[in-house]
């Protein structure tokens, strides 16, 4: 009930303070979305010297890794040319995994995640209908990864543990208007550079709507890749899957 109400206030007032932050030359994007995404990847925590892991790549199980909760949310702040893009996400990881060795009969991973991107962004002297905005900022990881291993010839094993890194990243976001509602969107970046992570990366392309000059909805697909590992805590992860939002602008 609290997210419906929350929907209905934006719907109400979101068209008077879109006029009024367009007077003063600001203008803000609040867009909540829902992302469908599949994962695959490595999850592996510190254990005995050496790092436990489950694989969702198929190396030492057969895995199947999906995404049980999560919630969304991208905001962006402009003024002229310049301005904040945020985005971040929470998602909750479920691996399960049958054996393909005798150490341990099978295993299952339980993986909260979080990420955050934060950037300057601005735009490039190019004229509509194309329009290309470049950044550069940081995105911020934390993991709390839950392992849980069947006896087989070793005993059963319940290890875990958490990291928090960040890295930076620079993109871009190129949007081409087809018509004055029509448009499609591309975005990617890169970073890590072996600051945190060997590499992350991303890369969205989608197609949106103007509602109206207060609303728009788009629909798209995302890729996303992270590789870090620490001390023994290894999350080397793909996420990949289709988007649908709903940008409040103001």
């Amino acid at each position: 009930m609290r997210r419906i109400g929350l929907v209905l206030l934006l719907v109400l007032v979101a068209p008077i303070a879109a006029r009024a932050a367009r007077d003063e030359g600001f203008s803000f994007d609040v867009t909540p979305y829902l992302w469908l995404a599949s994962v695959g990847g490595d999850f592996g925590v510190p254990g005995g010297g050496s790092t436990l892991s489950v694989s969702g790549r198929g190396s030492l199980f057969d895995s199947d890794t999906s995404l049980s909760a999560g919630f969304m949310l991208k905001a962006e702040a402009r003024y002229g040319d310049f301005g904040l893009l945020l985005d971040g996400a929470w998602a909750r990881l479920s691996t399960d995994a049958s054996g393909r060795e005798v150490l341990f009969a099978s295993a299952s991973a339980d993986t909260d995640l979080g990420f955050a991107t934060a950037a300057l962004t601005w735009r490039l002297p190019i004229d509509d209908p194309l329009l290309v905005r470049g950044f550069v900022g940081a995105r911020i990881f934390f993991a709390d990864i839950q392992l849980h291993f069947e006896p087989g010839v070793l005993p059963e094993a319940d290890p875990s543990g958490d990291d928090t890194w960040a890295d930076p990243v620079l993109g871009a976001v190129v949007r081409y208007s087809f018509t004055d509602a029509f448009y499609a969107s591309v975005l990617g970046d890169v970073g890590g550079f072996d600051v945190s992570s060997r590499i992350t990366w991303q890369v969205y392309g989608g197609l949106g709507y103007e509602l109206a000059d207060w609303l728009a909805a788009s629909v798209g697909y995302r890729y996303l890749v992270d590789d870090y590992e620490n001390d023994g805590f290894l999350l080397d992860m793909s996420l990949q899957g289709f988007l649908v939002g709903a940008s409040f602008r103001f």
